[in-house]
């Protein structure tokens, strides 16, 4: 069995957007669009059983509409998809929404790594 357990993928109506600002930032060419089919597509060519997607929130309010929409496709395809909490926000009560919605668990780690980057800018 294989499992792909650090995927990203964005709404087809964001993706195109989202992944030029992200080549654009990190000084790098994405391997795929980051969309939810391609992912499966190429799951089906590489032999890969299941997907776990990592959403990323990069403001506090992207949490709930990221989440809700996990929950709601989580599983489809062999995609599993876990909630989304930016760092901001009270940890306690989010676990408690995804805990609620049947998500696998929070994940977001790139404001983290932006403060970092901002911290250590000029050192």
């Amino acid at each position: 069995m294989v499992i792909d357990f650090h995927t990203h993928t964005f709404p087809d109506k964001n993706a195109e957007r989202s992944i030029a600002y992200l080549e654009h930032k990190g000084n790098i060419k994405a391997f795929c669009d980051a969309k939810r089919g391609t992912l499966v597509n190429n799951m089906l060519n590489w032999g890969v059983d299941f997907s776990v997607v990592l959403p990323v929130a990069t403001v506090p309010k992207q949490e709930h509409t990221i989440t809700a929409l996990s929950a709601e496709i989580s599983g489809r395809d062999n995609v599993y998809y876990f909630g989304a909490i930016h760092p901001i926000v009270k940890m306690l009560r989010e676990r408690s929404t995804i805990s609620n919605q049947s998500v696998c668990a929070e994940s977001n780690c790139t404001p983290t790594i932006r403060a970092c980057t901002l911290m250590t800018k000029g050192t």
